[in-house]
């Protein structure tokens, strides 16, 4: 829907956890339970270590997903050089790490958009920055100049393809389904 690809929340989920983002100093690797708290939940609850990546990033897609063996996925996002990335990353629930994703995006993407629709995941749109002075953080929001016309589609039933990049010709002039920002949060459920 609309509503879960501008804020990265289902909500229908009782634990709502933001995934790094930003803070005072720039791109955050903290991972924190925004609302509710666990003691919502009946038991013990999954754990979640920060995002102690290589990178802190900001401006990142974030989606739990359907699959087990991947868990909750990261992807792209600006680091603290101002680099928008193509890594991605993924905990699986109950673990106690991040691991990087064997498949980085095709694009480098900051603010795009993440679904998933029956076994596909979906990244959408978003920027490159890379310290252009033509795209300032507003210059896009509300015209298409400067977002990626592309989306790339990660195959759950077959992820050894990796990301598939299919060119997207048509743009809302809202930019509506191409730029997602906001805190990259998901809804977890209770165990």
């Amino acid at each position: 829907s609309e509503a879960s690809l501008t804020s990265h929340t289902l909500l229908l989920r009782p634990r709502l956890i933001e995934i790094g983002g930003s803070d005072d100093t720039g791109p955050s690797t903290v991972v924190k339970e925004v609302f509710p708290r666990k003691a919502a939940c009946s038991e013990t609850q999954y754990e979640l270590p920060d995002l102690r990546l290589p990178v802190a990033l900001h401006g990142h897609v974030a989606l739990l997903t359907d699959n087990d063996k991947i868990g909750i996925l990261v992807c792209g996002g600006e680091n603290i050089k101002e680099l928008t990335q193509t890594v991605c990353f993924n905990h699986v629930l109950g673990s106690n790490k991040w691991n990087q994703f064997p498949h980085r995006l095709k694009k480098a993407r900051k603010g795009s958009c993440i679904i998933q629709e029956e076994n596909k995941i979906q990244v959408k749109g978003g920027v490159k920055m890379d310290k252009n002075p033509y795209l300032s953080n507003c210059s896009y929001r509300h015209s298409p100049i400067g977002v990626i016309k592309s989306s790339e589609v990660l195959e759950l039933s077959n992820t050894r393809g990796g990301w598939q990049l299919k060119e997207e010709d048509d743009i809302p002039s809202d930019c509506s389904g191409f730029i997602c920002y906001g805190p990259s949060r998901i809804s977890l459920p209770c165990i």
